[in-house]
């Protein structure tokens, strides 16, 4: 199938110039030759999902972790608004902690954002005190029962995970991170 010679025009009048300009930024993000570790702009970042099937080693980047307050509601995490001014909290939808930290993926060799409940970030909250140290310490994730919603567990690496690489890389600023993310899914609106 062919398309008319005028369809890229057709289209852009009906995208409101849109498609032109997505098109010049796809154009403009491309780069001849390797892209180098600092070459992600500080407001990018990915977030991280454990598998099912196999733990996750990852070293924690971040000196202290990120935390808030949400609820789930609408298969999503809202940010709870506190208790005085959230609406969520006035139609009895529970909240919960969540504790947020940047990582490098030691098997991707990629720097990421990783989620937590509550009960994984009390785990990890207890070995880092244990070990003394958040920043640099390396931990393994794995899903309970190997199920894809099954509940994290924060573990000692296995003896034979990656190295992380030396020096570290800095860690993004998570809060920023959180609340770029938040605008850009609207989270921040309760759900109806």
């Amino acid at each position: 199938m062919t398309r008319p010679a005028d369809f890229d025009a057709r289209l852009d009048r009906l995208a409101g110039g849109a498609t032109r300009q997505a098109n010049q930024s796809a154009h403009a993000a491309l780069t001849d030759g390797w892209l180098e570790d600092d070459a992600l702009p500080p407001d990018q970042w990915v977030w991280l999902h454990v598998p099912p099937s196999s733990s996750m080693p990852v070293t924690i980047l971040c000196e202290r972790p990120t935390s808030y307050r949400a609820h789930y509601c609408d298969s999503n995490m809202h940010p709870c608004r506190g208790f005085q001014s959230c609406e969520l909290c006035a139609r009895g939808i529970g909240a919960q902690r969540r504790t947020v930290l940047c990582v490098y993926d030691l098997r991707l060799r990629a720097l990421g954002l990783l989620e937590l409940g509550d009960l994984p970030s009390q785990a990890l909250r207890a070995y880092s005190e244990a070990k003394g140290m958040l920043r640099g310490l390396t931990i393994a994730l794995s899903r309970e029962g190997q199920r894809p919603r099954g509940r994290i567990l924060v573990l000692a690496p296995d003896t034979n995970h990656p190295t992380p690489p030396d020096p570290l890389p800095q860690s993004i600023d998570v809060a920023a991170a959180l609340k770029a993310t938040w605008a850009r899914t609207a989270r921040q609106r309760p759900p109806q």
